[in-house]
């Protein structure tokens, strides 16, 4: 008799208890994680900011004039997501086939 028929649920739930059972401690499942859906939104706002106001400020804005304002500011703020997000991406479980990849050597090979 196959393993799977131990499980009243089949394959699928077969499929579902190991992948619970490989995921390292630590790792982000985004289809679980409640605020990643935020975070995925904070990020995207930050790559548009980028993307119009850096060129604003490379064609516009002095390089000479350095001042300690709110562009500057919010600009330190993009730089921490994006750096945080790195990391966020480095413990991010992903699906393969229906199934997630949580261990963590797979998670992070696949972004090296």
């Amino acid at each position: 008799e196959p393993r799977t028929a131990q499980y009243a649920g089949g394959l699928a739930d077969y499929g579902a208890r190991m992948n619970k059972l490989h995921v390292d401690k630590g790792i982000i499942n985004p289809e679980s994680t409640w605020w990643f859906q935020y975070w995925d939104g904070l990020v995207t706002l930050s790559l548009f900011f980028t993307a119009v106001v850096t060129p604003y400020e490379v064609a516009f804005l002095s390089e000479l004039e350095f001042a300690v304002d709110l562009l500057f500011v919010v600009n330190r703020f993009v730089d921490f997501v994006f750096v945080a997000d790195i990391f966020i991406q480095f413990n991010l479980a992903f699906s393969v086939a229906g199934f997630v990849v949580g261990r963590r050597h797979i998670v992070r090979m696949r972004y090296l």
